[in-house]
C-alpha cells in the first residue's frame, strides 16, 4: 500500500516528495534483491534475515508471503532431507569439476574426483549439457591422458560388480 506523495510549494514551484516515514527506494530495492537471492539459495538463516529486512523496508506483501512460505518449507525438512540435498549439491559440483578437468586434460584432478565418489555413484553415466559422457568429452576435447585414464578405469570395473552394478545386473537378468 503506497502512501500519498506530499506536495510542497516553494517559491511558486511544486515539488513532489515521498513522506518522510517511507523507506527509501534503494533500501526497498536492496531488501527485495536480498529476499530473492535468499529464496534461490535455499538457506534458512539467510532467508529468515531477508524476510525481516523485507518487512522493515516495506517490500510488497506478495513477495514477503512467498518467502515466508519457502522459509516454512525449509524449516519443516527432516535431517535426512537436508543431508540428501547436501549430497546432491556436492555430487553436482563434483560432476561439473570432472568435466572441467577433463577439458584441461588434468588426469590427477579427475582421478581424485572419481576416487572420492561413493560406490553407488556411476560416473560412467554422467552427461554434460550436450549429452556427452566423460569419455566422449575427453575424446572430443583431445584430452588424451584423461581419455586413456577413463578407459582404463572403465575396463578395471568387473562386469556385474562395482559402482551401481546391482541395478544394471538386475536389468540384464530381466532382459535374458
Amino acid at each position: 500500500m503506497q502512501k500519498p506523495l506530499q506536495v510542497m510549494s516553494s517559491l511558486g514551484l511544486l515539488v513532489c516528495r515521498p513522506p518522510c516515514d517511507a523507506p527509501p527506494r534503494r533500501e526497498r530495492r536492496a531488501a527485495f534483491e536480498q529476499l530473492h537471492a535468499a529464496l534461490e539459495a535455499n538457506d534458512e538463516h539467510a532467508l529468515a534475515q531477508a524476510v525481516e529486512a523485507a518487512r522493515m523496508a516495506e517490500v510488497e506483501a506478495e513477495d514477503v508471503a512467498k518467502a515466508e512460505a519457502k522459509l516454512v518449507e525449509l524449516q519443516s525438512r527432516t535431517d535426512d532431507d537436508r543431508k540428501a540435498q547436501a549430497a546432491q549439491i556436492l555430487l553436482s559440483g563434483q560432476k561439473k569439476d570432472a568435466f572441467h578437468f577433463v577439458k584441461k586434460d588434468n588426469v590427477d584432478a579427475v582421478k581424485t574426483i572419481l576416487e572420492s565418489l561413493d560406490d553407488t555413484v556411476r560416473w560412467q553415466d554422467w552427461r554434460d549439457y550436450c549429452g556427452r559422457t566423460l569419455q566422449n568429452y575427453a575424446r572430443e576435447m583431445k584430452a588424451d591422458q584423461v581419455s586413456e585414464f577413463l578407459t582404463s578405469m572403465a575396463s578395471d570395473l568387473p562386469k556385474g560388480t562395482g559402482r551401481g552394478s546391482a541395478a544394471s545386473s538386475a536389468l540384464r537378468g530381466k532382459a535374458l
